[in-house]
């Protein structure tokens, strides 16, 4: 009796013992399953195997718009994911009354694939006139897509408006005064060289009795607000370029022509401190970061180097021949700081951390940087630049450029202008290129793909923005020889 009774014991202990290893079997598997779908393995039907696919995520303006992948229509509007085996697919979206958009990009398995810039362009532009500027030399909009700035010289007087693009069918103009800080009357020449992050700071070079002086315009004032920054500088040496501080509004950077790099105080006493000897040309990121191509040494090499605090050493990256045509671009993406440098057709790229203190080698090179990319074009680059999100290199010349994607690792083709464009590369927003083309604006992704024709322009010292609710292009053409401020709806109603 007892012992019939223990083998029911072991029987039953037996059996809740296989249950609940089934169970716990069954819950592995149920969650392998569901960790390997959720990284994206699929079955794949076509090769009868198990593979992980990639992501797609694909935005327009407008959205609403039709996807099809490799031929195929899908069940699905942008803006929308989509899940993908791994390599090439050609992508096409469109929508009723608008261009077709059309890639082909490789999906990586395992990664998200942005590709949510795309910009749908109506068939049918539509382009009106906001109003005329006569008598503007240049004209630049702002980042806010809501207000211009144009220098005017008119009856041989030179000053600065402030255009206000807010209203979509006319402009509003707002007077500002260079006196005292210049004798508007002896302006020979005027053009504007940089618009401020800030929106509220401008840079212009005038010459006056047949110097060069450095303006810093404040456009919030319309009197007593101009600076002006080579009296300020006070040095023997003339102002060779003075960039703004990002969003410091209360430094510039100038360098003078014996290649002193310094940071000026735009307050007070105007208070100077030289950071760096001996540069050639220099690009700043932010309000405290800079690199910088050195004059030749006796050697007859240039240096290339970055500074990121301004109490700290100059940091070499690089040493090039003298007789090499150099460019350089820096920029930050997601968590890394990238250096881009171009001599002649070659560009190299070096990933790292821009130093904020002494970190320099023995040899004076800094260690912090390494290239990670090199590609060649076959002109000599002329001008280098990096997408305002820092995910795009762009290598650039009259004839066209060539772009590297740091996001997918990959060079793109040859983009070429219909004519030489003897400007620097020009962002509409981080993806889009613009330039003139037979007196056309063109604007074109940033490896060139999707070019589209938007109206005609003068291209001569002006700029291009899109609107501030991104639904329009402005830019300005010539009406009977008079500059005019104009807008080319990219939205139907």
């Amino acid at each position: 009796m007892n012992d019939d009774r223990q083998k029911q014991v072991r029987r039953r202990a037996l059996r809740l013992t296989l249950t609940y290893t089934a169970m716990v079997l069954a819950v592995l598997v149920l969650l392998t399953i569901m960790v390997v779908i959720m990284m994206g393995y699929r079955y794949n039907s076509t090769k009868g195997a198990i593979e992980q696919t990639g992501v797609a995520q694909l935005g327009s303006r407008p959205n609403g718009a039709t996807i099809e992948i490799d031929g195929n229509r899908i069940d699905k509007r942008t803006n929308d994911k989509i899940s993908l085996y791994g390599g090439r697919h050609e992508f096409v979206v469109w929508r009723e009354g608008y261009e077709t958009w059309r890639k082909t990009v490789p999906v990586n398995p395992g990664r998200l694939t942005w590709l949510d810039y795309i910009r749908l362009i109506p068939k049918d532009l539509k382009t009106k006139t906001l109003g005329t500027i006569e008598g503007a030399v240049s004209t630049q909009f702002m980042a806010d897509g809501a207000r211009a700035l144009t220098v005017i010289k008119s009856g041989g007087v030179a000053h600065v408006e402030v255009i206000n693009t807010r209203d979509k069918e006319k402009i509003t103009r707002e007077k500002i005064t260079l006196s005292p800080a210049v004798d508007d009357n002896a302006v020979s020449d005027i053009t504007i060289k940089e618009v401020g992050q800030s929106g509220r700071y401008v840079l212009v070079a005038a010459t006056v009795n047949g110097k060069t002086q450095w303006l810093r315009v404040d456009v919030e004032r319309t009197t007593g607000g101009v600076l002006n920054v080579s009296e300020a500088f006070g040095s023997d040496a003339a102002i060779a370029e003075a960039k703004l501080a990002g969003s410091d509004n209360g430094h510039i950077f100038v360098l003078d022509e014996l290649g002193n790099f310094n940071r000026m105080e735009t307050g007070g006493k105007h208070e100077k401190q030289r950071l760096i000897t001996n540069v050639a040309q220099f690009v700043t990121y932010g309000e405290h970061t800079l690199a910088y191509v050195s004059k030749p040494s006796s050697e007859r090499t240039v240096s290339v180097g970055v500074l990121k605090n301004i109490d700290a050493e100059p940091a070499k990256i690089a040493t090039l021949p003298e007789s090499a045509k150099i460019n350089v671009a820096l920029n930050r993406y997601y968590d890394k700081d990238y250096l881009a440098i171009s001599h002649d057709r070659d560009t190299d790229i070096y990933e790292g951390t821009f130093p904020s203190k002494n970190t320099t080698s023995n040899d004076g090179r800094y260690r912090g940087f390494v290239p990670i990319r090199s590609f060649s074009r076959d002109e000599i680059v002329t001008n280098l630049v990096m997408s305002g999100n820092g995910r795009f290199v762009v290598a650039g010349s009259e004839l066209g450029y060539k772009s590297f994607d740091l996001e997918l690792m990959r060079v793109s083709d040859e983009a070429r202008y219909g004519q030489a464009w003897p400007y620097k590369t020009q962002w509409l927003d981080d993806y889009i290129i613009w330039n003139s083309d037979n007196g056309k604006l063109v604007i074109r992704e940033f490896d060139g793909a999707n070019p589209h024709t938007i109206a005609p322009i003068t291209a001569d010292g002006n700029t291009v923005s899109f609107d501030r609710d991104n639904k329009a292009i402005l830019s300005i053409s010539s009406q009977n020889g008079v500059p005019t401020v104009q807008r080319t709806e990219l939205v139907l109603e």
